[in-house]
């Protein structure tokens, strides 16, 4: 490492309860710890510590949060507990493999072989480095252990990977399921609704063509209508001539207005509820379907209300 690195956390004695602020700095062959005030410089196990000097660091707490637990160990037995961030753990562990890997180019023990680490509870100390004999050497997440154990960590991580790709496919699976559930329902909500606008168009089209039919009739009323008021003037000169007469071109004359009143009636209500049914059918046109709707309700009781109409004007009509 040619670099130094620096990072801040928190430390104290192995024992103690009470944690310090300070400033972890990384050299080639030393770390550097640094208290966060002058007043805790009493505190700190050391101010500067050898690489060499370092025989193990163990883990002690959690290391997927922003900082992790671990325990530094020296060869005169001192020790203290450290919180730093995991990847300067793993920066640490990897400068003291190197550190211990070049003291055993010129020492007959054996070089440490680094494997996978084992996550552990928070409560026990699990050794992140161990050295040839008495300590733990380095490796950001690495524990020594036989090959066979090395093969059971491979297998569990095969597993792990397997589990989460099959959770990946089955949560993939349940959210297309989902959605084809709501894009079925929705479609089949648009299939009732054309049905059921289908079938008001048809009713739409059926009562235009009896309200054409009716405004017809009521056209060709209307000009009886007025040939009968016609009659009827020419029938009023006779009236001083014939006394007898007086009463029944009277009658017939109210029946006459009588008709026409209901006639006119008849044609005025008619017209009207035409005209709500030629907006409705211009607000379904414009795929306004609830102000159709609301429209064909308002109509409802007027165009009943013409047929009636209509009704009485055939009554007196006879």
């Amino acid at each position: 490492m040619s670099e130094t690195t620096a990072v801040s956390g928190y430390f104290r004695s192995v024992g103690a309860a009470d944690w310090s602020a300070a400033r972890f700095v990384l050299h080639d062959d030393w770390m550097d710890l640094v208290p966060a005030a002058p007043s805790a410089a009493d505190q700190v196990p050391v101010d500067r510590i050898g690489l060499a000097e370092i025989t193990g660091v163990d883990q002690v707490g959690a290391q997927d949060g922003a900082l992790g637990t671990i325990e530094v160990r020296r060869r005169s037995g001192r020790a203290f507990e450290a919180a730093v961030p995991p990847a300067f753990t793993d920066l640490l562990c990897a400068e003291l493999q190197r550190v211990h890997s070049t003291a055993q180019s010129t020492d007959p023990m054996p070089t440490p072989v680094a494997t996978a680490a084992v996550a552990a509870p928070p409560t026990a100390a699990v050794p992140l480095l161990e050295p040839p004999v008495t300590a733990p050497v380095a490796s950001a997440a690495v524990v020594p252990v036989p090959d066979e154990a090395t093969d059971r960590l491979r297998s569990r991580k095969r597993l792990a990977t397997r589990v989460l790709a099959t959770l990946a496919v089955a949560g993939l699976l349940g959210a297309s399921v989902g959605f084809f559930v709501q894009s079925r329902s929705q479609r089949d909500r648009a299939e009732r609704a054309e049905s059921t606008l289908a079938q008001t168009q048809a009713q739409l089209d059926e009562t235009t063509a009896n309200l054409e039919r009716t405004r017809n009739e009521a056209a060709t009323t209307q000009t009886e209508l007025d040939a009968a008021n016609a009659a009827n003037g020419d029938l009023t000169t006779r009236v001083s001539e014939l006394g007898n007469e007086k009463a029944q071109v009277q009658d017939e004359r109210n029946a006459a207005q009588e008709l026409s009143r209901l006639g006119a009636d008849a044609a005025a209500q008619m017209t009207s509820c035409a005209d709500l049914l030629v907006d409705i059918i211009s607000y379904v046109l414009n795929e306004s379907y609830l102000i159709a709707s609301s429209a064909l309700d308002r109509a409802t009781p007027v165009c009943q209300s013409a047929s009636a109409a209509v009704g009485a004007f055939r009554a007196a009509a006879g």
